[in-house]
C-alpha cells in the first residue's frame, strides 16, 4: 500500500474526538515504525495537526515534550543503576531507549546523520572530516551515546566482541566519540588484539577534546606499559594523564610504577617527556588538529562579537593547555557578558 491510501485509510478512522484521534495516531505511527516506514509515520502524526489545527498541534508537542523528558528520566535511572553495577538492569534500559528512538528520516542525497554531544565536536567534525561538504544532520537526541552505554554494560558483563559491534555503531554515528573508541580499545586488549587496542588509542589521543578524554587515553596506555614492564613509558603516560585529571586508580598505578623503578623516576624537564612518548611513537598532549580547529574557531567567533560561543571555546581551550593568557581572556570576555546581560535587565 502506498503512503497516501495508508494515510486516508487513518484519516477515514478518526473519530471526531481529538483524543481518541491522538491514541490512534501513535498507536499507528508506532505501527509503522517498527516496519521502519519512517516517512509514512511522521505524515501520520501530522494528520492530527491536519485534522483538528492549532489543538492538534498543541497536543503533539506536548506529547513530544513529555516523552522527552521521560526519557531523560530513564537515561536518568541507567547511569544510577551503572553507577550500582547493576548492568543487566541499565542494559535493558538502554535498549528500550535505543529501540523507541526514531532515528532514521527519509534523507536528501547529500544529508548524513550525525549525533554529536556538544558544539565542538559538531564543528570540529565539520572543520575536519567532512570534505565532501555533505549537508550534516545533527539528531536531537544523544543516540551515539547511548550505544556508548550500551557497549559499556556489555564490557562490564565480559561480552567484550558484541561490546565491539556495538561500540562500532556508536562511532558510525559520532566518528569522534572518544569515549567509544576508548572502551573499545579496552575490549580489543583483553581479547588480546594488542595492534587494534593501539591503533584505537591514537585514533582517541588524535580527536579527544576535554581533559577526561586525554587523561584516559594515557591512563589506559601507562597500564599497558606497566603490564609490559617499561617503567619509563608507563611513568611518562602516569605523568601526563595527571596533568589533565588524577583519580584514585590513576594514583595507585602511579605508586606500582614508582615502587617498580626503585623510585629512580624523576622526569621534571618536559623534552625528555616529549622524547620518551616520541621514541614509542605516542602522541604528546592534545593534537595538532585539536589545537589548530580551535584557534580557527576562536578567531572566527571573536570577529563576529559572539561572546558566549567565544568564551565556551576558550574555556576548551584553556582546559586543553593550562594557557594563563587565555584565562585573563577568558575573565576579559565574563566581564564582558556580565555587562551585557546587565544592560538587557535595565
Amino acid at each position: 500500500m502506498d503512503k497516501e491510501q495508508i494515510l486516508s485509510e487513518v484519516l477515514n478512522r478518526f473519530t471526531g474526538n481529538i483524543h481518541e484521534d491522538f491514541k490512534l495516531v501513535l498507536q499507528e505511527a508506532e505501527h509503522y515504525r517498527k516496519i521502519t516506514r519512517f516517512d509514512v509515520m511522521k505524515d501520520i502524526i501530522l494528520l492530527l495537526e491536519k485534522r483538528y489545527g492549532e489543538d492538534g498541534k498543541k497536543m503533539l508537542v506536548e506529547a513530544a515534550q513529555n516523552n522527552i523528558k521521560k526519557r531523560k528520566e530513564l537515561y536518568k535511572d541507567m547511569v544510577n543503576l551503572e553507577k550500582n553495577k547493576e548492568y543487566l538492569k541499565a542494559q535493558d534500559i538502554v535498549v528500550k531507549l535505543i529501540d523507541t528512538f526514531p532515528m532514521e528520516r527519509p534523507l536528501q542525497e547529500n544529508d548524513v546523520l550525525y549525533s554529536f554531544n556538544n558544539l565542538f565536536e559538531h564543528m570540529y567534525f565539520l572543520l575536519n572530516y567532512n570534505p565532501d561538504h555533505k549537508n550534516v544532520i545533527k539528531l536531537e537526541e544523544p543516540i551515539a551515546n547511548y550505544y556508548f552505554h550500551l557497549g559499556y554494560n556489555l564490557f562490564n558483563l565480559e561480552d567484550y566482541e558484541e561490546a565491539i559491534e556495538i561500540l562500532d555503531k556508536s562511532i558510525e554515528l559520532n566518528p569522534i566519540q572518544v569515549d567509544s573508541i576508548l572502551l573499545q580499545s579496552e575490549a580489543y586488549l583483553k581479547l588480546g588484539y594488542v595492534n587494534k587496542f593501539l591503533d584505537n588509542i591514537d585514533r582517541a589521543l588524535l580527536d579527544a577534546n576535554n581533559k577526561f578524554q586525554i587523561a584516559n587515553c594515557y591512563f589506559l596506555l601507562a597500564k599497558y606499559y606497566y603490564e609490559l614492564n617499561n617503567k619509563e613509558v608507563a611513568y611518562a603516560c602516569c605523568l601526563l594523564s595527571r596533568n589533565f585529571v588524577i583519580t584514585k586508580e590513576l594514583d595507585e598505578l602511579f605508586n606500582k610504577v614508582r615502587q617498580m623503578s626503585g623510585n629512580n623516576l624523576d622526569f621534571k624537564d618536559v623534552k625528555k617527556l616529549q622524547e620518551i612518548l616520541q621514541n614509542n611513537k605516542i602522541q604528546f598532549g592534545p593534537s595538532p588538529k585539536i589545537l589548530n580547529t580551535l584557534k580557527k574557531l576562536l578567531a572566527d567567533q571573536k570577529t563576529k562579537e559572539s561572546y558566549p560561543i567565544y568564551y565556551y571555546f576558550l574555556n576548551i581551550a584553556y582546559e586543553l593547555t593550562h594557557d594563563f593568557k587565555l584565562k585573563e581572556q577568558i575573565d576579559e570576555v565574563k566581564k564582558k557578558l556580565e555587562s551585557l546581560k546587565t544592560q538587557k535587565t535595565e
